[in-house]
């Protein structure tokens, strides 16, 4: 805690020479910053090695293929990516076999591509062409394996973490036309989402944070406000916090009482050190306003589903293996089933009118489905995938 304490107290430092304009010390406060931030994590790491409890936390023991089909419905088939130097190897799991493809394909060519589709994606430019390449890369090579199956689970292996698998088409239409998707950060994690299904009740409690108060109007969020407040039409027992009520200290006291956790905000991906990615909640005497990473491993999260509506909240850094540092495995290894999060920077009005009728599925339908008609409803409006495609469900689909 007292080396918490202390790269707090140089982020504020950093803050306060930078509005100053004293570029030369700011300079020195950074690399003061990352050392410090560095620290902390190799703590952790050494934590972690000493502590059975706390490893299983951050990674995972591999899954036997016995035990990941005992997990599989009839009607799902997993698809496992793994990039390598020259060719790209995906596996199918279903129920009852394992079948493999490998489809020659250098890395280098393949980050490229993605690197364009997101550009594309971002700029709202046309991407038809790119998302037919892409769907013949890597999903063409499949799709005898994945006949006659009605849900697809992707665990997708390095750069492929950036795409968004519904946006990919052939020539007659998009991926989610077809299937409603889900994904997973591994196949070993499917043994703690998938462990027991969610009971579903009107009695559902939920709790949503929007439109928190950052001390800067130009973070401002009027929009997640109003889709906070929304959730109220579909769920009798809601716990809505806004603007100076949306703090940090309240969520991480009462976010265990919870089965349905929305939080509408701004979110901050940290390349350098992963484990200080954070949402951005309001802040309080006790807490800075920074949800980081590192906090959310420690907590007790026995939601169905968190929904993070705010901007990249779902990238994590790319660490080799099949290991994905994001909020969203922060969240797993808490507690929670699945979560909802957005893979770039999605237009409000889009993000409102989809998380709005995904809510208003959720209620009679899984969660896979009730993403799928939500975003095929927001095609229609909008018909660019940056628009609808930029959410995805990781974890339990049901």
């Amino acid at each position: 805690n007292r080396q918490k304490q202390s790269i707090r107290k140089t982020e504020e430092s950093l803050m306060a020479v930078r509005i100053a304009g004293r570029e030369k010390e700011a300079k020195k406060l950074a690399e003061d910053l990352v050392k410090a931030r560095n620290q902390y994590q190799d703590l952790l790491i050494s934590a972690k090695e000493q502590s059975p409890e706390i490893s299983s936390f951050v990674t995972v023991e591999a899954i036997s293929l016995e035990t990941l089909q005992s997990l599989l419905a009839d009607s799902v088939a997993l698809v496992e990516y793994l990039v390598t130097e020259n060719e790209l190897v995906v596996w199918v799991v279903t129920k009852t076999k394992i079948d493999v493809a490998r489809v020659p394909l250098e890395e280098k060519q393949l980050n490229g591509l993605i690197a364009d589709y997101r550009e594309r994606i971002q700029k709202l430019a046309p991407i038809e062409e790119q998302a037919q390449l892409l769907y013949s890369l890597l999903i063409k090579p499949v799709e005898s394996f994945i006949a006659g199956k009605r849900f697809l689970g992707i665990v997708p292996h390095g750069r492929l973490h950036y795409i968004s698998f519904s946006s990919l088409r052939d020539e007659q239409s998009y991926l989610i036309e077809k299937h409603p998707l889900f994904y997973s950060p591994s196949a070993s994690v499917m043994q703690y989402t998938f462990k027991e299904k969610a009971k579903r009740s009107r009695e559902i409690k939920v709790l949503a944070l929007g439109n928190p108060d950052l001390g800067d109007f130009n973070y401002d969020l009027p929009l997640a406000e109003m889709e906070a407040n929304a959730l109220k039409w579909d769920f009798p027992k809601v716990d809505v916090f806004t603007r100076k009520d949306a703090t940090e200290s309240w969520l991480k006291e009462h976010i265990s009482e919870y089965q349905i956790i929305h939080i509408a905000s701004h979110g901050e991906f940290d390349p350098v050190n992963p484990l200080f990615s954070s949402l951005k909640l309001t802040r309080s005497e006790t807490e800075d306003g920074n949800f980081e990473m590192n906090e959310v491993f420690g907590l007790e999260i026995n939601a169905d589903i968190v929904t993070l509506s705010a901007c990249q909240t779902g990238l994590g850094d790319i660490v080799g293996g099949d290991e994905l540092v994001g909020l969203n495995r922060a969240f797993i290894y808490a507690g929670t089933k699945s979560i909802l999060s957005s893979l770039w920077r999605v237009s409000d009005i889009s993000t409102a009118v989809l998380i709005k009728h995904f809510y208003r599925n959720y209620g009679h339908a899984n969660k896979a489905e009730s993403l799928r008609k939500a975003q095929l409803l927001v095609k229609r409006l909008y018909p660019h995938p940056s628009y609808w495609a930029g959410f995805n469900l990781t974890g339990d689909y049901r």
